[in-house]
């Protein structure tokens, strides 16, 4: 071997140890920068785990600090703690946008002495069950936050997870910068009780809203964000006066009026006056209930004359119609956001004349219409099919240039009563949304929906999945035919 080889070779191993320690260099550099600089992108459908603009715009423009404090039990199991660390990533970056949030996460033991202490803020102990060893056990928790800001505070008592924690959290921020809690005024032939039949939606309710019951005879507070009519009886000729004025100076109302009385299988009419309301604003609730082929299965019981046993039975309900989104109006409306089915059941069509009224919500071409429905056996609903149409469900009015504020009817209450929404929580929390879109302010249609679906990641069509595939298929080859490229190109540049 010559010296001049021996000096080329030399040369070489010193060029490779310099290119080598140069790559180190610059890894570490990039590493190092890396930690300063946050980069995400969001796959999620609709940008679930990304702040939503109008969040941003709250947390960003805070007079005061609001301050927020987590809590969270020690010991916890691995769900649990993965839904600890997904809460804390959120808050993370609400204080990373927000000049003016501050954040603190206190792991609380469970203990005598903090279980008092929380609950007096508002945060109680809960109890959930976990699998261990084939044995399933019960474990307390705690897990909510409390926000606070000035003289005022927002307490929300048990986060679950991270579903609709972007919401519940923008809500309660918004509520604290408000002056005044929005208000609501209910009319309802169902009291404010225990008993009530929407007690599950009045607890909803309370957490965002001042609830006013309008008794008989009273009037309808000007100060009102939005007036529900919820199964209205009999109302009286000054409540119905005031409603309309209320309308008439820009008020916004809801109405779920009831055509029938529901006791299991046995439908009778419903004694009200709601007709000459809802005439004086061209709508017409129609006679009859609205049956669907595409409907869910209810479960029945019946009475054995033979033996004098009861026996129970399950069978497709066409009085309980499935609403799929399609069957949703097309525009821009948020309440519809993520909402992919509802139940509406016993509900009967309604109709406007208003050239501004449009139909929210309609039933499938496969639905008729049942108008002699007392005493009729649940099994004989289906041979009663004629005149297959669709039927509007529910119309709302929003005519800018008209005096009258915005107005909505759904041909029912039956589905947001308790015993339907329990079973399909999707319905309330679709009427949450719709409630909240018609009472608060402009800035609330672009607060992030309650319902998160289960499609975290956007759907692709076919020929997205395709290219997405041959493009994971060949960007490593590719990258290993450019980097062998350049390799050779320094290779013969070097001889």
């Amino acid at each position: 071997m010559t010296p001049s080889t021996r000096s080329s070779e030399s040369m070489a191993k010193k060029n490779l140890l310099i290119k080598t320690f140069l790559v180190c260099i610059l890894c570490l550099i990039l590493f190092f920068l890396s930690r300063f600089i946050d980069l995400k992108y969001d796959l999620s459908h609709q940008k679930k785990h990304s702040l939503s603009p109008y969040t941003k715009q709250l947390i960003k423009n805070t007079p005061s600090p609001i301050t927020i404090h987590f809590y969270i039990s020690t010991k916890n199991p691995p769900r649990l703690s993965l839904i600890k660390q997904e809460i804390i990533q959120f808050l993370d970056e609400i204080k990373d946008y927000g000049n003016n949030i501050n954040v603190s996460i206190f792991s609380t033991p469970i203990t005598d002495e903090n279980e008092i202490k929380l609950s007096k803020i508002g945060i109680p102990k809960f109890q959930f069950s976990i699998i261990e060893k084939d044995r399933k056990q019960i474990a307390d928790a705690f897990c909510g936050i409390v926000l606070y800001y000035a003289d005022k505070k927002e307490v929300l008592p048990l986060v679950k997870g991270i579903n609709s924690l972007h919401y519940d959290i923008t809500l309660a921020i918004s509520q604290l910068l408000q002056d005044e809690r929005p208000f609501l005024s209910i009319i309802s032939s169902e009291t404010d009780s225990k008993d009530s039949p929407f007690s599950y939606l009045f607890t909803f309710l309370k957490e965002r809203y001042d609830l006013n019951f309008i008794q008989e005879n009273e009037t309808i507070p000007t100060q009102s964000s939005c007036v529900l009519v919820l199964s209205p009886g009999i109302v009286t000729p000054q409540t119905s006066d005031s409603l309309y004025t209320y309308l008439e100076n820009n008020g916004n109302a809801i109405f779920f009026p009831d055509r029938y009385s529901v006791d299991g299988a046995t439908i009778t009419d419903k004694e009200s006056n709601i007709d000459s309301l809802l005439s004086s604003l061209n709508i017409t609730l129609k006679p009859g209930l609205v049956a669907d082929e595409l409907c869910e299965t209810v479960s029945f019981e019946s009475k054995d004359t033979a033996f004098g046993v009861n026996q129970k039975y399950n069978l497709k309900y066409p009085l309980w119609p499935s609403i799929f989104s399609n069957q949703f109006t097309k525009g821009d409306y948020p309440f519809f956001s993520d909402v992919h089915q509802l139940v509406l059941s016993w509900i009967s069509p309604v109709s406007s004349t208003n050239d501004g009224a449009i139909t929210l919500i309609e039933s499938s071409p496969k639905s008729w219409l049942l108008s002699s429905i007392s005493q009729m056996s649940p099994k004989k609903l289906f041979d009663f099919r004629q005149n297959q149409q669709r039927y509007p469900l529910a119309i709302l009015y929003d005519n800018p240039n008209d005096s009258l504020g915005k107005y909505a009817v759904f041909g029912s209450s039956y589905f947001i009563r308790d015993t339907i929404s329990t079973r399909f929580p999707t319905n309330l929390y679709f009427t949450l949304n719709f409630i909240d879109w018609m009472s608060l302010s402009h800035h609330s249609h672009n607060i992030p929906r309650l319902i998160t679906n289960q499609y975290l990641l956007r759907k692709y069509t076919d020929g997205e999945k395709t290219i997405l595939k041959s493009l994971v298929f060949l960007i490593s080859p590719l990258l290993l035919f450019l980097g062998g490229l350049f390799y050779l190109g320094l290779n013969r540049k070097q001889k």
